[in-house]
């Protein structure tokens, strides 16, 4: 007993010690995870910002580069009439992000806990009769 109520004493003053402005170095091999890319291949990356007042049925470009998309946000204030929207990536079989009918006061947060590669870049696609939709994308590159 008396060991074990040592061993808890040492390990607060151990932790009480260690209390106040602490510098934490983590090597290659220790990453600490973040919430968007930081570096690809040893290339930085920088956070990107799209935010776009959709009320048309067409193709928005975000981006023609490639993209490592980590949130998109959707908030639907007219749903048209069988309005659609896909975001999805530019290459010749593309990946989609996210695809829905647009539904009046839908409000659709997307976030991954690890970035999504969207290669050669970002596209929303819209069809149908044309509604009103704010759309937000946080992305890297």
């Amino acid at each position: 007993m008396k060991k074990l109520l040592a061993l808890t004493l040492i390990t607060a003053l151990a932790a009480a010690s260690q209390a106040g402005n602490v510098t934490v170095v983590n090597g290659p091999k220790q990453p600490v995870p973040v919430t968007s890319v930081a570096s690809v291949g040893g290339t930085a990356l920088a956070e990107n910002y799209y935010s776009g007042h959709i009320t048309t049925s067409a193709t928005t470009t975000v981006t023609s580069n490639t993209a490592y998309v980590s949130t998109i946000v959707i908030c639907v204030t007219n749903a048209g009439t069988g309005w659609s929207i896909t975001i999805r990536s530019k290459e010749a079989t593309p990946t989609v992000l996210y695809t829905a009918t647009a539904a009046l006061g839908t409000f659709t947060p997307v976030g991954v806990g690890k970035p999504v590669i969207s290669t050669s870049g970002i596209d929303i696609i819209t069809a149908g009769t044309a509604g009103v939709a704010d759309i937000k994308i946080t992305y890297s590159q």
